[in-house]
């Protein structure tokens, strides 16, 4: 894989924060989750799935269905069976997704409303 760039080269101090503020700031956020706690509702967190396993395959789909409803940004840190891993759609994941295999994600979708939230705002 290539390297990716590092953002704007225009260093100005701490004014424009970037990603690496904000990536500080998830890294602190975002817990790690079991794939029994996945919830679409809540997809947030860091998971570490076996794609063997029927259960964790089903929730490794769901967050590429997230990734494409919101974006790669939404996945931060994705490593395949250990190796730094960027999906893109040449990949056609979930279609194509391995059966074997470990996906270490952190997930974090921004704006996220829930029907329930939206309920109680009314």
């Amino acid at each position: 894989g290539g390297k990716a760039g590092s953002g704007s080269g225009s260093g100005s101090g701490n004014k424009g924060g970037g990603d690496t503020d904000v990536d500080a700031q998830l890294a602190n956020e975002l817990e790690p989750k079991e794939a029994t706690e996945f919830h679409r509702n809540t997809p947030n967190g860091i998971y570490h799935l076996r794609l063997k396993d029927p259960y964790e395959h089903q929730v490794a789909m769901e967050l590429v269905y997230l990734w494409r409803k919101h974006g790669a940004a939404c996945w931060k840190w994705a490593k395949l069976d250990g190796e730094p891993f960027v999906l893109t759609p040449a990949l056609h994941w979930p279609d194509h997704m391995p059966e074997t295999g470990v996906l270490d994600v952190a997930v974090y979708v921004r704006r996220l409303v829930t029907y329930q939230a939206a309920m109680e705002q009314v």
